[in-house]
């Protein structure tokens, strides 16, 4: 792999050696300055720039750095097809844009040269950011990253103000915050869902974390991935006629279970938190995540007082190694004597589903 090479275009300077070298010669050959030279990057040299195009006067020499002393280092003779020869002290030294400074850039752009320049290199992402807004401005050309801090609104549209021409494969993610109250999010024409389905809501303080990738076939942002926020729908399945993306208030506990729905790749990360209080004493009030054939994880289990007062309880349970597909868990939660003094028990439940 050969090296691609930094230009010194319009500098010229003098070959500082006395007596001149000679054809073979790679070490001792020193420049009279190397002021506004970047001495650190490899380069290609015409010596006897008076007459440039005369090969039998001219030659290329190509270099790997300057040392302090001025003088060239990792010197290979004879290049662009010229011979090496010998040069008087003195003679001009320009650095003008070569042959090689272009075809070794087509090499790499067009895999004839497969060498990695880049083995140690960092791209820089391009992070725009806003504290809220109901219609984010969004320019795909210059935007790899967009950051919401704190979402103080719903968002209306992502699609309203999304410009730039995107190419097919292009990556866009958002990363959403909001103000520590859940904002709905409605994304528009413009994104669909594919590997991952677009999350709804913002999760009260939790980073959100949607991962696009552009299909240039459909004209569409597809979501691939989303976490760290509600990346699913929570359902409430006890009559009230009720439902949200991220919450649900349950008047009658008994039997009335709540079910969360995801589509991810790998793992899922069930969490609740149940807020309940009753109007009597009640016997063990338990929670826990169901697949619709067994128990997943374990169950957490409350006492609640005749006070009214109320009494929080969390589960979070991770489940692990799922095969792509959409899948479905039940948070259920009862008193474990039955009773039917329940009406007036309220709970306020919060169940998310993340792909990990």
């Amino acid at each position: 792999m050969a090296n691609l090479l930094s230009g010194n275009q319009y500098y010229t300077t003098t070959l500082n050696v006395g007596g001149g070298i000679n054809s073979s010669q790679t070490t001792g050959i020193i420049l009279s300055g190397v002021s506004g030279l970047d001495i650190t990057k490899p380069s290609i040299a015409l010596i006897n720039y008076s007459d440039p195009v005369n090969t039998t006067i001219a030659e290329w020499i190509e270099y790997s750095s300057i040392n302090g002393s001025n003088e060239l280092q990792g010197v290979v003779r004879g290049s662009e097809g010229f011979s090496a020869k010998s040069h008087d002290n003195g003679v001009t030294i320009a650095f003008p844009l070569s042959e090689s400074h272009i075809n070794r850039i087509v090499a790499k752009l067009d895999g004839t040269d497969t060498g990695a320049y880049l083995s140690q290199a960092r791209i820089t992402p391009r992070v725009n950011t806003v504290t809220s807004s109901a219609t984010p401005t969004v320019n795909a050309d210059t935007t790899d990253i967009f950051t919401i801090t704190a979402l103080a609104t719903a968002i209306t549209s992502m699609t309203t103000n999304l410009s730039g021409t995107p190419v097919n494969g292009q990556k866009l993610t958002y990363r959403i915050k909001d103000d520590g109250t859940a904002r709905a999010i409605t994304w528009g024409a413009s994104f669909a869902s594919l590997g991952a389905t677009l999350p709804t809501t913002t999760v009260i303080s939790t980073t959100l974390y949607v991962d696009f990738i552009y299909n240039s076939t459909s004209a569409k942002w597809e979501c691939m991935k989303t976490s760290g926020g509600s990346g699913s729908s929570v359902t409430d399945e006890d009559n009230t006629g009720t439902s949200s993306t991220s919450s649900a208030t349950l008047a009658n506990i008994t039997g009335a279970d709540v079910s969360v729905t995801t589509t991810v790749t790998s793992n899922i990360i069930l969490t609740a938190n149940v807020i309940a209080y009753g109007n009597v004493a009640l016997a063990p009030y338990t929670i826990q995540w169901h697949d619709g054939s067994t128990v997943i994880g374990t169950t957490a289990t409350v006492y609640l007082a005749a006070s009214n007062a109320r009494t929080n309880v969390s589960l979070q349970t991770i489940v692990t190694n799922k095969a792509a597909g959409t899948y479905t868990y039940t948070l259920q939660h009862k008193s474990n004597d039955g009773s039917s003094s329940l009406t007036a028990d309220t709970i306020n439940l919060t169940a998310v589903a993340i792909p990990a």
